[in-house]
């Protein structure tokens, strides 16, 4: 063998050795490879490729590549390679993308495929790299398919949730607002205005615990949604107070409110959502405290421009908890142990739904307790000013700033929480722990007219010296200056009037009470009017009874097909003054606006044939109507259902059971303006 010819077969040898190994690569790689010429022609396919497409490479290569292909792209490969050649356009060239191939068996498999273009002595060659992705599409058509059950299922729950909330409230409504319709008769026996006020009250308590179920199924749904809007806080302590103070009687527990000065009156939030919170949070404290003291203090911890960042504290001097009971806190249906279930009652979602609330209200609690000692539950939540927020009213404007006030009361807190807001108002105060003392405070006072006494604010319950004794004994005195005397209780008006001594009182005050019910009653007190009957549980504020005042006769279109909501909503209305007419379908509301003119239209949203919400977008394309305020008074209660109320064009949503007071403030704002202004 030459030298040349050894050369030349070194050569082969180690091309072979090449192309070999190359070839051991290619068939060893998990993605196919194909390697085609301009012609379609197939000229390298590898091992994975076989067994992606079930051919052996001697029988493909050599074919046009279009065999692994299914129709249409199978005719047009060809030409998409031409049009390639011509225009240098890529359609696949250096593009991932999904492609579909055809199997040797005649059925069609998803691929993920990639193109590269290469050029070797002037001769162009594309090579493909494929990937069978079969399992991934089985896997993203399961996930599909269970995203689409899911789907279907929180659709089923939430039409089952909004269902079952109009199911209940319907009901509710009648048990409810029927029983606090009857308890106003003055003319009805104390007994049987107690037993009505429990029937309000339980009612309230089982609508709280369907309320609770309903809105851990909507926060697990994603269906639950924190509105923005303007609230007054004070009015929201009021109804915080009619419903904490059944429960606080029977337990013998009196609860106070401390709301700092600086805390705005109003704020943008969701005040239903807040309420929720404070009631879960106030009547826990009650409901584990015998003979003790809850306190519910409000106060600012930060600032910036007009967005305040408020803490709530409450605070009491119940059974308290271990750390292990703590840790199982604010898990839904846990309480602390099985234990206190049985004992106290309760479903275990209160606290849950509350923490859950918070944080969707971009605030957090946290718990503090030790066992016998009590716990202390705060949350700090960021809320805004409402563009009319005011702070404390200032006495002064109502002509009673110069008052001398003596308090009475055993309850170290309660005489705190007294001393804070009337000083802060601008009031002088003295404070007496007891009846024996504050009797001395008076007479002493007796011989210095210049600091008598105007008021004196007198706690009920008090060891020795009762506020009923302590009443009679002020009366008897003789004093220069007879003082008036406010009568506080922590255990319900209606107890009080049961003694024959409660009639020498000027007024009651129920406890807890905020800054405003305290001012309205100093000033009904001040202003000579005796008021056996006050009590922020079942009595408008002054604010609101002034406005209603100021809209008395209004025509009001009742349109509601169910008879005991019709008797519900006429006797709210007449009660207050309002000329009411009842339509029983939209069809007969159509005809009643037509005979006469109304004010305000309170529309019930699910009625036969026609419902609230179409009824509302047709008379919204009658110009005689656009500026009629309509307003719906339904028991749909999901926050889409106040979205669709509003969409369809009704200026507001009032959901039952109907609140007195929420449905009486609509009333003011949206016919006070309609009104004409009377002139001189």
């Amino acid at each position: 063998m030459t030298k040349e010819r050894a050369t030349r077969h070194s050569l082969e040898q180690a091309l072979a050795k090449s192309e070999a190994r190359e070839r051991a690569i290619l068939d060893t790689v998990v993605d196919g490879i194909i390697t085609i010429d301009t012609s379609g022609t197939v000229l390298n396919f590898n091992r994975a490729a076989e067994k992606i497409f079930g051919y052996r490479a001697d029988e493909v290569i050599g074919q046009n590549v279009n065999m692994l292909m299914p129709d249409p792209t199978h005719s047009e490969h060809d030409q998409y390679i031409h049009n390639y050649l011509t225009t240098k356009q890529p359609h696949v060239i250096g593009l991932g993308r999904e492609v579909e191939g055809l199997h040797r068996d005649g059925h069609s498999l998803p691929l993920e495929l990639a193109v590269s273009e290469t050029c070797i002595d002037g001769e162009i060659f594309f090579t493909g790299i494929l990937r069978d992705i079969s399992e991934r599409k089985t896997a993203e058509r399961e996930i599909i398919r269970s995203r689409d059950i899911a789907e279907r299922s929180t659709r089923a729950k939430s039409e089952f949730l909004a269902n079952m909330s109009h199911e209940i409230r319907t009901p509710m409504n009648a048990v409810i607002n029927l029983a606090y319709l009857a308890r106003q008769d003055s003319g009805i026996p104390e007994k049987t205005r107690s037993y009505l006020t429990k029937i309000e009250t339980a009612g309230k308590n089982l609508l709280g615990i369907i309320n609770d179920i309903l809105d851990l199924s909507k926060i697990e749904a994603g269906k639950l949604d924190i509105e923005q809007r303007p609230f007054d806080l004070h009015n929201l302590l009021e109804q915080l107070t009619a419903l904490v103070s059944f429960r606080a009687q029977a337990n013998n527990v009196e609860v106070m409110f401390h709301i700092e000065p600086e805390v705005p009156h109003w704020l943008n939030g969701d005040a239903l959502r807040l309420n929720q919170v404070l009631t879960n949070l106030v009547g826990n404290a009650i409901k584990f405290t015998q003979d003790g003291e809850v306190v519910l203090h409000v106060s600012v911890i930060d600032r910036e421009g007009d967005t305040y960042r408020i803490r709530f504290a409450v605070t009491d001097t119940g059974i308290g908890m271990s750390e292990e009971q703590l840790s199982q806190l604010f898990q839904p249906f846990n309480q602390a142990d099985g234990t206190i279930s049985r004992r106290y009652g309760g479903s275990g979602l209160g606290l849950a739904i509350s923490k859950q609330l918070i944080e969707m209200m971009h605030g957090t609690i946290s718990v503090s307790s030790e066992p016998g000692k009590g716990s202390l539950f705060t949350f700090d939540i960021q809320l805004p000013a409402a563009a009319d927020g005011s702070f404390y009213t200032d006495p002064h404007d109502l002509n009673i700033g110069s008052l001398n006030i003596l308090v009475i009361d055993d309850n170290q807190s309660a005489r705190l929480i007294f001393h804070d807001m009337l000083t802060r108002m601008g009031f002088k105060v003295t404070v007496c722990p007891s009846g024996e003392q504050g009797l001395e405070v008076l007479r002493g006072a007796n011989n210095d007219p210049a600091n008598a006494y105007h008021i004196v604010m007198l706690d009920w319950n008090m060891p020795g010296l009762n506020g009923l004794d302590t009443l009679k004994l002020i009366k008897q005195d003789h004093l220069a200056i007879t003082p008036k005397v406010i009568l506080c209780t922590a255990y319900g008006v209606e107890n009080l009037r049961l003694f024959e001594e409660a009639i020498h009182t000027d007024a009651f005050l129920s406890k807890p009470f905020n800054p405003s019910t305290l001012l309205d009653v100093l000033v009904r007190t001040t202003k000579n009017k005796t008021d056996h009957s006050y009590s922020p549980e079942n009595t408008l504020d002054l604010s609101l009874q002034a406005a209603l005042r100021e809209i008395s006769g209004a025509h009001i279109l009742l349109v509601d097909d169910n008879e005991i909501n019709q008797l519900i909503g006429v006797d709210l209305l007449e009660s207050q003054g309002f000329r009411t007419t009842v339509a029983s379908s939209a069809q007969e509301a159509f005809s009643a606006l037509e005979k006469s003119e109304f004010d305000l239209v309170l529309m019930d949203v699910q009625m036969p044939e026609l419902d609230g919400l179409e009824a509302t977008r047709i008379l919204r394309r009658d110009q005689r109507y656009k500026d009629l305020p309509i307003l719906a008074m339904t028991a749909h209660a999901m926050a889409k259902d106040r979205v669709s109320s509003l969409k369809a064009g009704m200026n507001d949503h009032l959901t039952k059971p109907i609140d007195p007071q929420e449905l009486y403030r609509a009333l003011v704002s949206w016919i006070g303006h309609r009104l004409p202004v009377e002139t001189a």
